[in-house]
């Protein structure tokens, strides 16, 4: 990309920041991408405008992609209150370095999505974050579990409820589950175990794995 990541970032950071950013919550999917390539559409969005102005034109296919991960970002911001957004902002965006590195952080995240419904997923745990639920640490650790994993079995993983009756292979799927979101951080073999998955070791859901279900349920039962 041509555009200084630092100023995009912090863009974005105070466009999901602003009381009229639901505005943008418009389905781009009823456009094509040749629409989307004469940057008209992007541009009339609120708060895309400002992204946008960072970007050298006219824009590439990726940066166009990368709009549509900001659009579908800011669609899935909730509305914060007036105190919220007021305390986030002396906290995280009146130093000019925490913003910066805000912002750089946001940027490299959508940028590296590789699933337009992930970007709603981020903006959940951004609201998360600007509301004071979660450490930045937090927010960047939960932020790349999303980026590495596929969004199925992230959908799949907060389903999933303890209590639950078990079923017929419910184990093994669990299992395979376990298996396929390793390396997102969100589950953890058991400390006191030796062996592998492959040989019986269901993967256990950690701490950061019981935040993002509970960041992710409380979004999905919130009204919209």
């Amino acid at each position: 990309m041509n555009p200084e990541i630092d100023n995009v970032g912090v863009a974005i950071v105070k466009g999901a920041c602003n009381a009229e950013s639901k505005d943008v919550a418009i389905d781009l999917s009823q456009f094509g991408l040749a629409e989307l390539l004469g940057e008209g559409v992007l541009k009339e969005i609120p708060f895309i405008k400002a992204v946008v102005a960072c970007f050298t034109l006219p824009l590439a296919i990726r940066d166009q992609l990368f709009l549509r991960k900001v659009a579908g970002f800011f669609a899935g911001v909730p509305d914060f209150t007036v105190a919220e957004r007021e305390t986030f902002i002396a906290e995280h965006l009146a130093d000019s370095k925490k913003a910066t590195k805000l912002g750089e952080t946001l940027f490299l995240v959508l940028d590296r999505l590789d699933d337009m419904e992930k970007p709603s997923m981020i903006a959940q745990v951004f609201a998360a974050f600007v509301r004071g639920k979660i450490t930045f640490d937090i927010f960047r650790r939960l932020a790349t579990a999303i980026d590495l994993g596929a969004i199925d079995d992230l959908r799949e993983f907060v389903e999933i409820r303890p209590a639950s009756p078990p079923r017929r292979g419910a184990d093994s799927k669990k299992q395979m589950l376990g298996t396929n979101l390793a390396r997102t951080g969100l589950v953890s073999l058991p400390v006191s175990s030796g062996t592998s998955p492959m040989l019986g070791v269901v993967f256990q859901v950690n701490e950061l794995g019981k935040v993002f279900r509970e960041i992710m349920n409380v979004a999905h039962s919130s009204p919209a």
